[in-house]
């Protein structure tokens, strides 16, 4: 299993003690802003460390992702069906943005088929 860790500029800005599954690390706070940036990725594979595979490495896409100030988090949209029935059936979308504006709106549309569109507003505070 590999380990990896992640610097930016020379400084460490977090890791993932897990090689199997996905992580994110912020670097907002780390960036240059206006100046060039080096980003390295460095896998820690210990001897023995995996059931299955004794290797290790990077065998999956990795993104650099840039947002903007105002944005709906990493896997901060949710949609579950807490009533369903042969009738109408009730839907719960939440969704987590990250902002510094102290009050968004956020529209939601649903399609339950073609041409046929139920739309919800709802009003957000910061950090909900």
């Amino acid at each position: 299993m590999s380990n990896p860790n992640v610097w930016l500029n020379g400084d460490k800005v977090g890791g993932w003690p897990y090689g199997y599954s996905s992580f994110r690390i912020d670097l907002t706070d780390q960036l240059h802003v206006g100046q060039d940036n080096t980003v390295v990725i460095r896998l820690d594979n210990k001897e023995k460390s995996s059931r299955w595979y004794l290797g290790g490495g990077i065998y999956r896409n990795v993104w650099l992702v840039k947002t903007a100030p105002e944005h709906i988090a990493h896997w901060g949209i949710s949609a579950t069906t807490p009533t369903v029935s042969s009738k109408p059936a009730e839907i719960s979308i939440s969704a987590q943005l990250t902002s510094s504006i102290d009050e968004l709106q956020l529209h939601h549309a649903v399609y339950v088929s073609p041409g046929s569109q139920t739309s919800l507003r709802r009003h957000l505070e910061h950090g909900q």
